[in-house]
């Protein structure tokens, strides 16, 4: 019987045998978690926002199997055959039955009894590693930091030569932001076993969510020449190469990994977000429709199709489209719909729709800062439910402190409610993050107009024309500078 190829399949952070996805769609990068993708945006006006969204928020849909914490790390998929080192570690049946209980408890998101299966595998044999591992996971998707660490530490007591420990160390470390420590174990991974695909992957991971594009490409190319067929390395290798301008390699790389990994929509997924950039909608529509056959119930793949067809004009068909999803999405998931849906009808200026679906969205999933968010600047601009326009700014920065396109939510809202001084100063933290956004200083000068303070007004006026930006209310802007500058020079003695 022929072997079948490795799938990509979730796995947890530190067992070695599992990995998950994560995706920013928005730019063919890997997100640390959804919040991370979120601070990309910082400089993003609302407008802008609503737009970039269009190709971003499926990167919030998580694949069904696992439900990431904020310690998720975008790292490479493996199997078990192709991922284990050489000289592995020997568990006797007590504790690898236990473990692999542990791992199976862990892809279903049944953390108590991944813990109680670990807790026991580590009883059936004292001086294993691989329990400790499996703790450490659970730890950490729990937010256990220090108990995360305390178990990382006992497995590398016990697994000091061992690449499988290191490797798992080097994702623990780079989760909780100690990224010299993190680059150092995966590295010391690769040196005590070359050809162990993990630790290459996870690395050229790491170097594509810092920007190391150069490097990341060479990891993944490494982890290739280490594991030709390995889907997970051929996956990484396309979105490195996306983020470095090759684009036609990098579709080459994603045919790859979905020929490698038949079961997953994931590559095509990318493809077809490489192929819209280049306005090839056909294409794009084509290879959604070939992920939609690879797992039908997969929402990330509607989410990114209303993406493409809004791309291409048919943005009735999208939404159409999206209905249709919610017939069967069921929350969190939903969420994800619900948010779409209302940005699609808030670029088409059907506001009390768009209310509605972000109402529905945050009631699916409370801790999506962007639903949050545009609820907000929607129930303000109706110039209705004003109490609730500003809880849900509230709650977008309470998701998500001092991102300045929320500050700037937060000013329209309190501008709306007439609380000019507040507004005031929340256009000034939007600002302060982001002085390059003409939109903010723009609602900036129109909060200090309406407070009585038109030399301030003008100065933020001038400021955002200065920026030689192009923006909505340029022309307004320009014409309320010419009639503060006019007043002043009939004020003149």
């Amino acid at each position: 019987m022929r072997e079948a190829a490795p799938r990509i399949v979730p796995r947890p952070l530190i067992a070695p045998s599992l990995v998950k996805w994560r995706f920013d769609f928005a730019n063919l990068a890997p997100c640390l978690a959804d919040y991370m993708m979120m601070k990309r945006a910082n400089s993003l006006t609302r407008g802008a926002l609503i737009g970039a969204a269009l190709l971003s928020v499926a990167a919030h849909a998580t694949v069904p199997a696992y439900a990431p914490t904020a310690g998720d790390l975008a790292l490479p998929v493996s199997s078990p055959k192709m991922s284990n080192p050489k000289g592995g570690e020997t568990l006797n049946a007590a504790a690898r039955a236990q473990i692999d209980k542990g791992r199976e408890a862990l892809e279903a998101g049944e953390l108590n009894t991944a813990e109680e299966a670990f807790a026991q595998a580590a009883k059936a044999q004292p001086t294993a590693y691989s329990p400790r591992l499996g703790l450490a996971d659970v730890a950490l998707r729990r937010n256990r930091r220090s108990d995360a660490e305390q178990f990382m530490k006992a497995a590398l007591v016990n697994g000091q030569s061992s690449a499988e420990v290191a490797a798992a160390a080097g994702r623990l470390a780079f989760a909780l932001g100690q990224n010299a420590e993190g680059e150092k174990q995966l590295k010391r991974a690769i040196a005590i076993d070359p050809n162990f695909v993990t630790p290459q992957t996870d690395l050229g991971e790491i170097y594509l969510a810092s920007g190391r594009v150069p490097e990341a490409i060479k990891s993944f190319r490494n982890a290739i020449a280490a594991s030709p067929e390995h889907p997970g390395a051929r996956f990484g290798l396309g979105r490195a190469l996306a983020a470095g301008g090759d684009m036609a390699s990098a579709a080459t790389a994603f045919e790859d990994a979905a020929r490698l990994s038949p079961g997953n929509p994931l590559p095509l997924i990318a493809l077809a977000e490489l192929q819209a950039k280049n306005r090839q909608f056909d294409q794009a529509l084509a290879s959604l429709d070939r992920a939609a056959k690879a797992q039908p119930a997969n929402l990330r793949v509607g989410l990114v199709r209303a993406d493409v067809l809004v791309l291409s004009g048919a943005r009735d068909k999208a939404v159409a489209e999206l209905l249709e999803m919610l017939k069967t999405a069921q929350p969190p998931g939903s969420a994800h719909v619900f948010l779409k849906l209302g940005i699609l009808q808030q670029a088409a200026g059907q506001l009390d729709a768009a209310q509605n679906a972000y109402l529905r969205a945050v009631e699916a999933d409370d801790k999506i800062p962007l639903a949050h968010n545009n609820l907000a600047w929607v129930a303000a601009e109706r110039k209705r439910d004003l109490d609730l326009a500003l809880r849900h700014a509230l709650r977008a920065l309470d998701l998500q402190p001092g991102t300045p396109s929320f500050e700037d939510t937060l000013g329209f809202v309190h501008s709306a409610r007439g609380e000019y001084d507040q507004a005031i100063e929340a256009y000034g933290n939007a600002i302060k993050s982001a002085p390059g956004v003409p939109d903010f200083h723009y609602r900036l000068a129109l909060a200090l107009q309406a407070k009585g303070q038109p030399d301030k007004a003008a100065a933020s006026f001038k400021s955002a024309l200065d920026l030689g930006k192009p923006f909505a209310d340029k022309q307004d802007a320009k014409a309320r500078l010419q009639a503060l500058s006019a007043k002043h020079q009939g004020r003149k003695p």
